[in-house]
């Protein structure tokens, strides 16, 4: 069998190899040809220069609802803000009392530790003694008993 002369241009090499190998396995039967999808052809558009619309202008379309919602938006977005630094200002003055009590607190421990050592000191058994024979008393150990 005589090779088909191949007529057809293709800019897509890949889809001659497709064609050539399809035709190579069929035996060299002749084949439909593969499709070729037409692509679209792009122009480039200019885009126009549009001058800036002056304020009055540019807002002059838009409905009273929506400058209702835009303007209560706004006064929303403010009011959260200012809420915001108000209870950071809360907390941070909160933070500072409860520190304040702490260190009182704290002071307060030590000064009852200070104080329960000095009564120890006071209350030992050789001061209570001597002061005993200071003012004369005179101690019976036969009526002394150690408890533990």
């Amino acid at each position: 069998m005589a090779q088909r002369q191949f007529d057809y241009d293709y800019e897509d090499e890949y889809l001659y190899e497709e064609y050539l190998t399809n035709l190579a396995a069929n035996d060299g039967e002749e084949m439909p040809l593969p499709k070729i999808e037409e692509k679209p052809v792009v122009t480039q558009v200019t885009p126009e220069i549009v001058a800036p619309r002056p304020f009055k202008k540019r807002f002059k379309n838009i409905s009273r609802l929506e400058k209702v919602l835009i303007a209560t938006i706004i006064i929303g977005m403010i009011a959260f803000g200012v809420a915001t630094i108000f209870l950071r200002t809360k907390i941070t003055s909160v933070v500072n009392q409860t520190v304040n009590v702490e260190v009182e607190n704290q002071q307060t421990k030590d000064r009852i530790n200070e104080l329960q050592q000095q009564s120890n000191e006071l209350l030992r058994a050789e001061r209570v003694k001597q002061i005993a024979e200071k003012q004369g008393l005179t101690a019976n150990d036969e009526n002394v008993k150690n408890v533990k």
